[in-house]
């Protein structure tokens, strides 16, 4: 009775993002907007418009093979997306403690996390982080699953108004929570809010012509992250100079402030600059182009985890990465997809640039891409670390090579490929391996804008 209860509310519920966007000439609206008329997600994926291909680089290669993802992205899926009814089924929360997303958005769907902190368990998997719902996002977006890309938007939308008074207004989707049910921790991390805006203007984009209604609510919530973004995480928090926080808590406003590079995503700024006129994103683009470039020449062209602001490896104030924080390590692997999704789709030389730079060190150290070190780098000497790499870091090294050295990548592309879906691995290296995978075999489709 539950199930058939959950799917009427399902068909009734899609509710609007749009009416407590934030207005820059009043203060927030802290009230819950009623709902609007429903809004389906498309059944069929939209035809994909014309790209420019003047700009568009490709990555698709002698090693490409976009067929592997049809094999793959089911089983990341079937492991890591529960749905309301899922968490309900296996007692990870009950109609009571759900309420809310059963009265409201019971068609959320949320990537699963495996972390064993903060009240979350590594067995049953109760807890989604920030980054997992842009990432799943991502993914979803580009394997064109738009029931999954629906119900996981729906999860960020619910997660955030359900806390749009508490949270004085923002946007920005809280760190870790517990299924449908708690917030564990209510501070931003900065790469899921630009991840989450990110896939909801490509989407907007993708169905303008298709569900034009549905395209426009994703602008209006892409919108109300961006306004958000801006206020809270660019505009004088930690800096003077447009450079991006790396998250919303007290602790990364204070001096020394320190910064994470894999949280810079130059095709994110490119799409606020073309949606928010009101703001200043070309500048936070090149301010952060720049510190890339500046923290590359501290090292052997390899971005550390953390950084000051002179670029240089140091702790980070959260005492996440004490024994990794000077390597290209857990959290600046990710730096080489965002930057070659640039270069992909907007042939910018300042991605060029930094990738050779990357690619520089790599390709000299590993000549045979067949085979990678099973350690990561020291950033600051190229000496190994005592940190073990596994499949995401061979397809992070994979993609430093795609600007200069074509026949490298291909041979890394085509040995990335082979190693396959393994099971054995856990929540960030499998949703790294399918971001990368899907950009590396052809997947990133880009939209007229």
């Amino acid at each position: 009775m539950l199930k058939k209860l959950l799917l009427l509310f399902f068909s009734l519920s899609i509710t609007f993002f749009v009416a407590c966007g934030e207005d820059k000439s009043t203060e927030p609206n802290p009230t819950n907007p009623e709902p609007e008329v429903p809004v389906e997600p498309p059944v069929e994926p939209p035809v994909e418009p014309p790209v420019d291909t003047e700009v568009y680089h490709s990555l698709i290669g002698s090693g490409a093979n976009p067929a592997l993802l049809a094999d793959w992205y089911p089983q990341w899926k079937a492991k890591y997306v529960a749905t309301l009814q899922d968490d309900i089924n296996a007692g990870i929360t009950d109609a009571n403690r759900a309420n809310w997303f059963i009265a409201n958005a019971p068609g959320a769907m949320r990537v699963r996390w495996n972390g064993s902190s903060n009240g979350c368990s590594s067995l049953n998997q109760n807890c989604t982080v920030s980054e997992g719902v842009g990432y799943g996002m991502l993914i979803a977006l580009f394997q064109e699953d738009w029931e999954l890309f629906h119900g996981i938007y729906l999860y960020a939308w619910g997660n955030v108004e359900r806390d749009i008074v508490g949270s004085g207004g923002s946007y920005l989707l809280q760190w870790i929570l517990d299924s449908f049910t708690e917030y564990i921790d209510k501070s931003a991390a900065t790469d899921a809010d630009l991840d989450i805006a990110t896939a909801l203007i490509l989407a907007h984009y993708k169905l303008k012509t298709m569900n034009p209604e549905l395209s426009n609510l994703y602008l209006q919530h892409a919108k109300n992250v961006i306004n958000s973004v801006w206020d809270r995480l660019v505009e004088g928090k930690c800096s003077q100079n447009y450079l991006v926080c790396a998250g919303s808590s007290a602790m990364w406003y204070k001096e020394p402030v320190t910064f994470n590079l894999s949280y810079f995503a130059p095709v994110a700024f490119r799409l606020f600059a073309m949606i928010d006129p009101s703001h200043d994103w070309n500048a936070v683009l090149n301010a952060n182009y720049a510190y890339m470039k500046l923290a590359q020449s501290k090292s052997v062209g390899l971005p550390p985890d953390w950084s000051d602001a002179s670029g240089a490896a140091v702790l980070s104030p959260n005492g996440s990465s004490k024994a990794t924080y000077n390597t290209y390590g857990k959290e600046s692997l990710r730096a080489s997809w965002r930057i070659a999704w640039d270069y992909h789709w907007f042939g910018s030389e300042d991605a060029k640039e930094v990738l050779d730079n990357m690619a520089n060190f790599v390709v000299g150290q590993i000549p045979n891409p067949q085979e990678i070190p099973k350690n990561t780098f020291v950033v600051t000497d190229g000496s190994m670390s005592t940190s073990t790499t596994n499949i995401s870091y061979w397809g992070s090294y994979c993609l430093m090579g795609v600007a200069s050295h074509p026949e490298w990548f291909n041979t890394c592309l085509t040995s990335f490929n082979a190693q396959g879906y393994s099971p054995t691995y856990s929540y960030y290296t499998h949703i790294l391996q399918m971001m990368f995978a899907q950009l590396m075999n052809g997947l990133y489709s880009r939209p007229a804008f």
